[in-house]
């Protein structure tokens, strides 16, 4: 019986003081202040108080899903500059501007491990898509004829594709480079 109380008072002596916390524990425990009157408890229920306590707290937020500014600027940046050194060299031709968007996005699917297939769904068909507009007399001559949407659609959707085609195999290449031989 002495070994309880032993461990009993073993454990009291190590107790905290809620004090020493620097928390408000009845704030957050949603105890009701017994020095508050009751003209504050209605006056606090009736406002705005009362919705965001009955609001669990692990509601996810939205816009946390969404990438971030500096994410997207660094893949448009990443995308733009593979499609000017791609489109500088003059063997590639036609082809260089979706070979740029395809290296861009393969080489940031590479060096980083995070997943950005909405911004450089992003990046590489706003891309394309405006590169499309840039250029010889044949692509306006198309541009006349078909009119602005249908190029700017196509040009789009398909530097789309190219930009996750990239990115998902540079990540491919990266997941494989990286993992464990067994």
């Amino acid at each position: 019986m002495s070994e309880r109380t032993d461990e009993r008072t073993a454990e009291e002596s190590g107790d905290v003081d809620v004090k020493d916390l620097g928390v408000d524990v009845d704030a957050l425990t949603g105890e009701p202040d017994a020095s508050r009157g009751a003209a504050d408890a209605t006056a606090e229920t009736g406002g705005p108080g009362l919705l965001s306590r009955m609001r669990p707290s692990s509601v996810p937020n939205p816009l946390a899903a969404l990438p971030s500014g500096r994410s997207v600027l660094l893949t448009f940046g990443v995308v733009i500059l593979s499609v000017l050194l791609a489109s500088s060299v003059p063997l590639l031709g036609i082809v260089g501007a979706p070979l740029g968007v395809f290296a861009g996005a393969f080489a940031l699917g590479l060096a980083s491990g995070t997943r950005r297939y909405l911004e450089f769904a992003l990046a590489g068909a706003l891309v394309s898509g405006l590169g499309a507009f840039q250029g010889s007399f044949f692509r306006v001559a198309i541009l006349s004829d078909a009119g602005f949407a249908p190029v700017f659609a196509i040009a789009g959707g398909i530097g789309l594709v190219i930009a996750l085609l990239g990115h998902y195999f540079g990540r491919d290449l990266r997941n494989g480079l990286t993992a464990s031989i067994e």
